[in-house]
């Protein structure tokens, strides 16, 4: 088993996932680029924006899942008795 320092893994996955990010915003501008649809477009900057959004907020829940891993998973249950007739 590894042991790495939350900063450490923090700036890891904050490049790698930036570099994601990149990557597929380039791919998706090629793609319009050879189909000749304007990059411009209102609905391509709103499929854009909506899809950095998505991905940085699924960055987010990677960073609470591996938070929530590292500190041991708890659950809590709370039982109510049934209410008879």
């Amino acid at each position: 088993m590894y042991n790495i320092e939350n900063k450490v893994l923090a700036k890891i996955l904050k490049k790698r996932f930036k570099s994601l990010v990149g990557v597929s915003c380039e791919r998706f501008e090629k793609f319009l680029k050879d189909k000749n649809v304007t990059i411009s477009s209102e609905e391509v900057e709103d499929y854009l924006f909506n899809f950095k959004k998505d991905a940085y907020n699924t960055m987010r829940n990677i960073d609470d899942q591996i938070f929530a891993f590292s500190q041991g998973t708890k659950i809590n249950i709370k039982l109510d008795k049934p209410v008879s007739k």
